[in-house]
């Protein structure tokens, strides 16, 4: 079902979604890492795809720029299109000297000095916590992986 914001049908949108901020990353991990990647969303520019990685289906669709923006389409995503998870991916920069460029995070919490916490828990914190089960599963993929993740809050 389209939304104000999402132009995309409810088949359209794969179960599992990546996100990284940037519509342009979205175009790009979609066209070197899924196959058969179609286009399902253009609308404000941004550029979702849907196509399939190892045999699943996989959306890559952008959360565009705050955590506004993030909130509405992560909001309308799971909502309207009874989406099972969402990934958040991207980039970032760190003080602590034990992160190297090109490491990967397993981010805990995750810390603004917005009000954005507050709207999501209703309380007031300015911490989020991330899903535990799906860290977990990340974790154990990693591990097998011999694909380490540097753990820790942001």
């Amino acid at each position: 079902m389209p939304t104000v914001h999402i132009e995309a049908n409810e088949k359209d949108i794969a179960k599992t979604v990546l996100m990284p901020g940037d519509p342009k990353r979205a175009e790009y991990i979609a066209k070197k890492y899924l196959h058969n990647a179609r286009l399902v969303n253009l609308t404000r520019g941004i550029t979702a795809y849907t196509g399939s990685y190892k045999g699943k289906e996989i959306t890559v669709f952008p959360s565009g720029m705050g955590m506004p923006s993030a909130g509405i389409y992560s909001y309308e995503l799971f909502k309207f299109y009874r989406v099972d998870n969402i990934i958040r991916i991207g980039t970032c920069g760190s003080f602590n000297p034990n992160v190297k460029v090109l490491d990967t995070l397993l981010v805990d919490k995750s810390y603004t000095e917005g009000n954005f916490a507050m709207a999501v828990n209703n309380r007031d914190v300015h911490l989020m916590e991330a899903n535990f089960e799906l860290n977990s599963l990340i974790e154990k993929v990693s591990i097998a992986l011999n694909a380490p993740v540097v753990k820790g809050n942001i």
